[in-house]
C-alpha cells in the first residue's frame, strides 16, 4: 500500500490575534494615495475634539477619518502656515494648534482659520520678538495651561497667558547668562512645579516654573533628541546612541535600552504605561511597564508590522489606537486588538500564500481537529491541541495522493470516514485510520462522460451519501453495496447546495430554482427563485431560509412557495448569502462578499462586522462555514478564515461625534465673513444669520471616528424647509439654495455600527 503523502508543517501557521505581546491587530496605511500631503511624516498629535494631526516634510494635515484638510505656506501670505517642514505640535488652553516648523512657530486660530508668530519679550532686550526664521528649527513644544517652546537658536521661551508675549529663559553658566543655546526637548512633569529641559551640548535641565529658572541636573550625556517622564521618578532619553533612563534619585544614567544603534527619535507612554519607541532605522519598539527589556513591535511570526523602519513619532489616541508616522510609509495605523474574531493564515516562504488562505470547505473530526479544504492549494488537517497542520496536496506520480488540489466540500459519515469532493478530480475517501486516499468517479450512464467537477458531498439522516456535479452535471448517491456512486436523477442539474427540514423533507438549490425532492420516488417540485441558491437552512423555530447569489436572503414558506425577501435596503452587509450558521440565541450569522452579518430573525435587523473588525477579508467562500461542537464558528474566505464564540461578539457601539468640517454662504468660507456667525462655542458654529437673497448654504458634516467608517451611514434634515429625512449614506455636503426667509435648524442623524439608526443630532440652529 502507498503511504499517504502528508507535510507537516509546524513554523508557518499564524492565529493572528497573536501578534508580539499585542492581539490581532488590524494594520491600515494612509499616504499620498489618500490625500496626505506627504509620505514622510514628522509629528502627530490629536486635538481636544478628536482630530488628528500630522506634520509632514511638506505641509501639516488634519485627518477626519475620511480625507484630509491640508495647510501650507503661501508665498506672500502673511496669515499662512510659516513653513511647510513640520517638527511639531501641540495644542494651548484655547485650544489653538501651535506647529514648529524649520523656520520658527505658526499658530492656528480654528476661529478665524488664520496662522500667525507669536511675540516675546527677550531677556535684559526691549521690544517684541517673533518666533519666526531667526528662531531656527521648532523640534520641543509643551501645550496645556501654559506653552514652553525650545527653539534652537533663542533657548527656552514660556508663554504663560494665550494671546499674550511670551518670555524668555535664560541659561545660567561660568560665563553668566546666555539665550542663545538650543532646546531639544521638553517635557512636563506632572508630579511637581517642574519641566524636564534637554539643552543640546550641555545636558538635562529642570525649570522651575514658580521661580522661571532652569538648573542643571547632569552632563553625563550631552546630545538628546527627545524625553519622557515615566510617574516613578525616571526620565527617559532618547538620542543617537539609543534609548536610557535618568534615575533622579541616583542621579545617574542606566545603560542603553536600544540592542542596536540606532537614533531614538520619539518616546510616547500609553495608558498602561507602556513605552512606545520610534526609532529612526530601527522601526518601533515597546517597553512593557516593570520591564527591563526592550521589545521590537513585530509580528508572531517576526515579520514588520510597519512598512518603513524609519519612525519618527508614535501616538496612542484616546481609543487606544497607534498611529505611527514614518520616514517613507506615511501614516501606519495600528488598532486595538480584536476581542473576538481570530483570524488564522497560512504562510509558506516561497509560495504562492494567495492560493495558501482561499478557503473553501470545513469538516470536523471525532477528535475535534479540522479539516480545511482550500482552492488550489490541497487539503489540511489542523490538529487543535498541538496547533498545526498537517498538508496533503495532489502528486501525479501518487495513485494514493488526493486527486486535486481544489478541495470543494468534507464530510463525516457514520464510520468517522472523510469524504472530499474535489474540482477536476470527482471524489476522495479516507478511512479512518488509513493512510492512503481512495478515489471515486461520477459516470453519467446517460451521456456516457465522467462528472469530475464534483461540488459538494452531503450525509443525510438516512446515513446515505450523496454527490451533487456542476458545469451541467446532475445528482449521484453512494451505493454501499457496489461501492459506487449512481446517477439519482438525469433532471436534477448543477446543484450547489442540499438540507434536510425536521419533517424529513430533502431540498436541493441551483443556479435559478430550489427543489423539493422526494428520494423514495425520485421525483421532485420546483420552486422558482431566480437567483442562484447556495445555502438552505431551518432554524430552531421552524422558519425556512434560503440564502442566494445576489438576490438577498429569502423566508421561505414551504406551503404555498411565497417568501419574504431581506437585502441591503433592509441592512444586509451584501446580497449574496454564502453560508448560514445559527447562534445558541436564535441569530443567523451569514457570510457575504461583503463580510458578516448576525440576523435577527424576530426583529429583523442586522448588524454587520468587516475586515476593520478582525476579518480574514470583507469576501467569503460559497462553502466554507462550519458550527463547530465547541461552540465556535468557522467562516472561510479569500485570506484565511475566521474562528470565533458568537456570544462573544460585541459590536462597538462609539457614540457620535458629529461635526460642522465647512460651512460655505454663496460659495465663500464662513470664516472670510464671521458677521454671519452669531453664536459659537470655541471653533464650534452654533447659529448663524443669513441675507434670505444671499441663502446658498453648504455645509459638510462628518461623525468622527477611525474604525468601522464603511459602515456608517448619514441622512441630515434642515428643519422648516425639508419635508423628510435625506438618506445620503456616505455623501457628507448638503446643498441648500434660494431659502426663503425664516428659521431653520439643521440635523443630522447616523447609524451605528449595527445598522440602527441613532438619535437626532442638531449641529446648527
Amino acid at each position: 500500500m502507498n503511504r499517504l503523502h502528508a507535510i507537516y508543517l509546524f513554523l508557518f501557521f499564524l492565529v493572528t490575534n497573536s501578534a508580539s505581546a499585542f492581539d490581532g491587530v488590524t494594520v491600515h496605511y494612509l499616504g499620498i494615495e489618500q490625500g496626505l500631503s506627504n509620505n514622510a511624516v514628522t509629528c502627530i498629535y490629536q486635538d481636544y475634539n478628536g482630530f488628528m494631526w500630522f506634520g509632514t516634510y511638506d505641509g501639516l494635515n488634519r485627518y477626519d477619518g475620511y480625507s484630509f484638510k491640508i495647510f501650507r505656506n503661501v508665498i506672500g501670505d502673511s496669515n499662512s502656515l510659516g513653513d511647510n517642514h513640520i517638527f511639531s505640535i501641540a495644542a494651548d488652553a484655547d485650544h489653538n494648534m501651535w506647529i514648529g516648523n524649520l523656520k520658527g512657530i505658526s499658530i492656528y486660530n480654528p476661529i478665524k482659520n488664520k496662522f500667525y508668530s507669536p511675540g516675546f519679550i527677550g531677556y535684559n532686550q526691549a521690544g517684541l520678538q517673533y518666533v519666526k526664521e531667526g528662531a531656527g528649527i521648532i523640534r520641543a513644544i509643551h501645550g496645556g495651561a501654559f506653552m514652553m517652546v525650545g527653539t534652537q537658536n533663542n533657548g527656552l521661551l514660556v508663554f504663560e497667558k494665550p494671546g499674550q508675549p511670551g518670555f524668555q529663559v535664560p541659561l545660567v553658566g561660568s560665563s553668566g547668562k546666555k539665550t542663545d543655546y538650543c532646546v531639544a526637548s521638553i517635557e512636563y512633569d506632572p508630579s511637581g512645579n517642574t519641566a524636564w529641559i534637554f539643552v543640546l551640548q550641555s545636558g538635562l535641565y529642570k525649570y522651575d516654573i514658580k521661580n522661571k529658572n532652569l538648573e542643571l541636573v547632569s552632563a553625563a550625556i550631552k546630545q538628546a533628541s527627545c524625553l519622557k517622564a515615566d510617574g516613578k521618578g525616571n526620565v527617559w532619553l532618547g538620542n543617537g546612541n539609543g534609548l536610557y533612563r535618568y534615575n533622579t534619585a541616583a542621579g545617574s544614567y542606566s545603560q542603553n535600552f536600544m540592542p542596536a544603534k540606532n537614533l531614538v527619535a520619539g518616546i510616547f507612554a500609553d495608558k498602561q504605561n507602556t513605552l512606545w519607541i520610534s526609532s529612526d532605522g530601527g522601526g518601533a519598539w515597546y517597553l512593557p511597564p516593570g520591564s527591563d527589556k526592550l521589545y521590537p513591535y513585530l509580528s508572531e511570526t517576526g515579520s514588520e508590522l510597519i512598512n518603513s523602519n524609519v519612525v519618527y513619532d508614535i501616538y496612542v489616541d484616546n481609543d487606544n489606537r497607534k498611529w505611527i508616522a514614518t520616514l517613507r510609509g506615511g501614516i501606519n495605523i495600528i488598532e486595538p486588538r480584536a476581542e473576538a474574531f481570530k483570524k488564522i493564515i497560512y504562510n509558506i516562504p516561497g509560495q504562492n500564500n494567495i492560493i495558501n488562505n482561499f478557503i473553501l470547505s470545513f469538516c470536523e473530526d471525532e477528535k475535534r481537529n479540522v479539516w480545511v479544504g482550500t482552492d488550489g492549494a490541497g487539503l489540511r488537517y489542523w490538529d487543535r491541541n498541538k496547533n498545526i497542520f498537517s498538508r496533503y496536496i495532489h502528486k501525479e506520480s501518487d495513485a494514493a495522493s488526493i486527486s486535486s488540489n481544489f478541495i470543494t466540500n468534507i464530510t463525516k459519515d457514520y464510520n468517522d470516514d472523510i469524504w472530499i469532493s474535489t474540482w477536476f478530480g470527482g471524489i476522495n475517501r479516507l478511512k479512518k485510520s488509513s493512510q492512503s486516499f481512495e478515489h471515486f468517479t461520477c459516470i453519467n450512464p446517460v451521456s456516457g462522460l465522467e462528472e469530475n467537477n464534483v461540488w459538494l458531498v452531503y450525509l443525510d439522516k438516512q446515513q446515505r451519501l450523496w454527490a451533487s456535479t456542476t458545469n451541467n452535471g446532475t445528482l449521484y448517491l453512494l451505493n454501499r453495496a457496489t461501492n459506487k456512486f449512481e446517477l439519482f436523477n438525469q433532471s436534477i442539474v448543477n446543484v450547489q447546495c442540499l438540507s434536510e427540514d425536521s419533517g424529513n423533507d430533502f431540498w436541493a438549490g441551483n443556479y435559478t430554482s430550489l427543489y423539493k425532492i422526494d428520494r423514495a420516488k425520485q421525483k421532485f417540485y420546483t420552486y422558482q427563485i431566480g437567483y442562484p441558491v447556495r445555502c438552505i437552512y431551518e432554524d430552531r423555530k421552524k422558519n425556512f431560509w434560503i440564502g442566494t447569489e445576489g438576490g438577498g436572503l429569502l423566508l421561505l414558506n414551504r406551503k404555498t412557495g411565497n417568501y419574504q425577501r431581506f437585502t441591503t435596503s433592509e441592512g444586509l452587509p451584501n446580497n449574496t448569502i454564502l453560508r448560514l450558521l445559527e447562534d445558541k440565541k436564535g441569530n443567523l450569522w451569514i457570510s457575504t462578499y461583503n463580510g458578516l452579518g448576525k440576523f435577527d430573525p424576530v426583529d429583523k435587523t442586522c448588524k454587520n462586522f468587516s475586515q476593520s473588525d478582525g476579518l480574514q477579508s470583507n469576501q467569503f467562500s460559497f462553502n466554507a462555514a462550519l458550527a463547530l461542537q465547541s461552540g465556535e464558528f468557522l467562516f472561510g474566505g479569500i485570506k484565511g478564515f475566521n474562528i470565533f464564540y458568537p456570544d462573544s461578539v460585541y459590536n462597538k457601539n462609539e457614540s457620535a461625534r458629529l461635526f460642522l468640517t465647512g460651512l460655505k454662504i454663496n460659495n465663500s468660507s464662513v470664516e472670510e465673513n464671521a458677521s454671519y456667525v452669531k453664536k459659537r462655542d470655541l471653533d464650534k458654529i452654533e447659529s448663524i444669520s443669513v441675507p434670505y437673497n444671499q441663502a446658498n448654504i453648504s455645509l459638510d458634516f462628518i461623525d468622527l471616528q477611525y474604525s468601522g467608517t464603511d459602515k456608517i451611514k448619514y441622512a441630515y434634515l434642515l428643519e422648516g424647509w425639508d419635508k423628510t429625512w435625506s438618506y445620503v449614506n456616505n455623501i457628507r455636503t448638503a446643498n441648500y439654495s434660494k431659502l426663503g426667509e425664516g428659521n431653520y435648524t439643521f440635523k443630522i442623524k447616523v447609524t451605528s455600527q449595527d445598522g440602527v439608526w441613532g438619535t437626532e443630532y442638531i449641529l446648527l440652529r
